[in-house]
């Protein structure tokens, strides 16, 4: 491989040793200490912290990170957004869809991770329901949010896989350029097209129920997708928590709700 010097690629060939940590050369014994060079040939140490097994998004993830499988134990299977403070205690943030089953739940119930639809069970319980934002079927009152939150009892990260720790929240704008790490699509992007809209949204066998002051952005997104945080990009600023879509659109609530 390439020699890398001060972080920097140099244009010199050499045998490449990766180790998990580097450690200052006087702290190594006679024996640890990787020769200058092999009959000539340059030497580097490269660091590349431990390397594991690569999982994929509807894998046992502990600890988890957002954007992996995550659900109730009578849904399918969605996305977990983020990590959100709640009293300045971490909860799981996903959609009531996801984690409250439309509304059929009760606070204390199992949530797994994986989602039962990618094979999670009772051993893979990561959270408990603690509370959702109730969805409205009967269409006497208008919906702001599907949303749901949950207590760990397993580890979890704040970094959503594959793009980092949100840097913030921001107001949603039009042309804005957008992000999202979910269960089914991983990372894809989209552009915010629709601010402060009105949609009709089918739950299946639940009912319909309207939404309003709602952000549309171009189709980036799949079933299972739901529950992952949109956020700016490149800069990361949380803007909508994805719950729907289309064959054409994707659709998210406002972050601040």
């Amino acid at each position: 491989g390439f020699k890398v010097k001060g972080g920097k690629k140099l244009d010199q060939l050499a045998i490449i040793t990766f180790v998990k940590k580097k450690v200052p050369r006087s702290d190594l014994k006679r024996h640890e200490v990787i020769s200058t060079d092999v009959e000539g040939v340059l030497t580097d140490v490269q660091e590349s912290g431990e390397i594991t097994a690569e999982l994929t998004r509807t894998d046992k993830w502990r600890p988890a990170p957002p954007g992996v499988s995550i659900g109730h134990p009578l849904i399918t299977a969605g996305t977990f957004g983020c990590v959100a403070l709640k009293n300045n205690v971490r909860k799981i943030l996903s959609n009531n869809h996801i984690l409250a089953n439309c509304n059929v739940a009760n606070i204390g119930d199992a949530i797994y991770q994986p989602g039962a639809f990618d094979g999670g069970g009772a051993g893979d319980t990561i959270a408990l329901l603690e509370d959702w934002v109730p969805i409205v079927f009967t269409g006497v009152a208008d919906n702001l949010v599907d949303a749901a939150i949950a207590a760990p009892i397993n580890g979890i990260l704040n970094e959503i896989l594959e793009l980092g720790v949100p840097t913030g929240v921001t107001e949603a704008e039009l042309d804005m350029s957008v992000v999202k790490s979910g269960r089914t699509s991983a990372v894809t992007y989209g552009t915010i097209t629709t601010i402060n809209a009105e949609v009709i949204i089918s739950y299946g066998a639940s009912g319909l129920a309207r939404f309003i002051d709602q952000i549309i952005y171009t189709k980036m997104t799949s079933g299972g997708d739901s529950g992952s945080l949109v956020l700016t990009y490149p800069d990361l600023r949380a803007v909508a928590l994805h719950f729907a879509g289309s064959d054409y659109i994707s659709i998210g609530s406002r972050i601040q709700y």
